[in-house]
């Protein structure tokens, strides 16, 4: 008997909660829970688009970056500042040789502690072409990958480094260098290298992490070594060798 009574009531309280339709009605308690997570819904998406529309912004002004050029004199005081468009340090001689001497030492030296940070170097300041032929260079599938001929704990270091524009107009450069083989051993042996380069100035879309790499917007056009100085074998005007 009370089973039955409780069976009724419950089936009465079930047909008070349905509506006209046959449906049945939402409770307060369910639209309360349903309002709630379509606000944390749309509290937790306004960040996801304030971060979609900051990062077009920063691509879009690092895309128009522009570095500074400051001059000084002996004093230390600035003389002149200009702004670093490529038409601009195109006329630096200073800028280039610094760039293509320090390309030429990340380029050249060997080192398995720092071998990524050298091949990042490297690509960032590479032009399609050169950065192809220097990634098959390091390709380990590659037999005359340079660290294949040198011991595990040795490193290949770059001194005398020498830079001249041969010429402005066509953005072209030799420098003579010296490498060898520091593995502990004194008297190493030394190999010196000529390289004829190409060299520009461009303005790239690059990460901050990359524009602080390579922050000039510096790129090597075309590259050719070979390890007896004098001149090169192919004329490389305008394309990597």
């Amino acid at each position: 008997m009370v089973s039955a009574m409780f069976g009724k009531k419950t089936k009465a309280a079930r047909d008070a909660a349905t509506t006209s339709t046959g449906l049945r009605a939402e409770s307060y308690e369910s639209i309360r829970v349903s309002r709630n997570r379509a606000w944390l819904l749309a509290v937790a998406a306004w960040p996801v688009a304030l971060l979609g529309v900051g990062s077009g912004v920063l691509e879009k002004a690092n895309e128009g970056y522009v570095p500074p050029v400051v001059l000084t004199i002996e004093s230390g005081h600035v003389s002149k500042s200009e702004v670093g468009t490529p038409a601009v340090l195109l006329t630096k001689d200073a800028i280039i040789e610094s760039e293509l001497a320090r390309y030429l030492t990340e380029r050249f030296t060997l080192d398995r502690h720092f071998r990524d940070e050298h091949i990042t170097y490297v690509q960032l300041h590479s032009s399609a072409d050169v950065a192809a032929q220097f990634n098959h260079e390091m390709d380990a599938k590659n037999r005359e990958n340079p660290y294949y001929s040198m011991p595990d704990n040795a490193v290949r270091r770059v001194s005398n480094v020498r830079i001249r524009i041969l010429d402005r107009d066509a953005k072209k450069a030799e420098a003579t260098l010296t490498t060898f083989v520091d593995d502990g051993a004194t008297n190493a042996p030394r190999t010196y290298w000529h390289v004829l380069m190409h060299y520009d100035f461009v303005r790239q879309a690059l990460t901050p992490e990359d524009r602080y790499v390579n922050g000039n917007g510096f790129v090597t056009t075309a590259f050719e070594k070979n390890t007896e100085p004098g001149p090169a074998t192919v004329a490389g005007v305008g394309t990597a060798n």
